[in-house]
């Protein structure tokens, strides 16, 4: 049986939308080098120690001279400008993640070191047990035993 040419020209359109696309011979868009308005770009993130988070904490315990309440930018500032917030590569803490060692340390001082206290309040951020244990002051066993006297109580 034999095709007409209209007849010809429809199987061929047909063949190519049932063929599966060859990729790689494609040439791919180019994305732009410029963010998208309204979309924050992120830098690399910023893993402190637990040494160097118990450091960040005990140094906003210290500040006394900054009031309880408020003003947080201007612990984030002095905490920058002391070397606080830069991990070992090199990446910086942003204001953002800062805020919740900021809250720890507010009420590490205003309980006045309860180690319970801290340690309640730092769990609530989802934070391990050796970090726990490092910003309250205590050793990793007493840490765990009070995260597991919260769940249980």
């Amino acid at each position: 049986m034999k095709l007409t040419a209209e007849q010809q020209q429809r199987q061929i359109m047909w063949h190519r939308l049932m063929m599966p696309a060859n990729d790689a011979t494609i040439a791919q868009p180019k994305k732009k080098n410029r963010p998208s308005i309204g979309r924050n770009e992120r830098g690399p993130f910023c893993y402190l120690t637990c040494e160097q988070l118990a450091k960040l904490v005990d140094f906003l315990v210290s500040l006394r001279s900054l009031p309880t309440r408020g003003k947080r930018k201007e612990y984030y500032e002095r905490a920058k400008a002391a070397g606080y917030l830069i991990d070992k590569n090199g990446n910086e803490q942003t204001f953002g993640g800062f805020r919740q060692y900021y809250a720890i340390a507010m009420t590490k001082r205003t309980t006045n070191g309860d180690i319970q206290a801290v340690v309640r309040h730092a769990r609530t951020y989802g934070l391990s047990a050796e970090l726990c244990a490092a910003i309250a002051g205590t050793d990793v066993k007493e840490a765990s035993r009070i995260i597991k006297e919260h769940i249980e109580g």
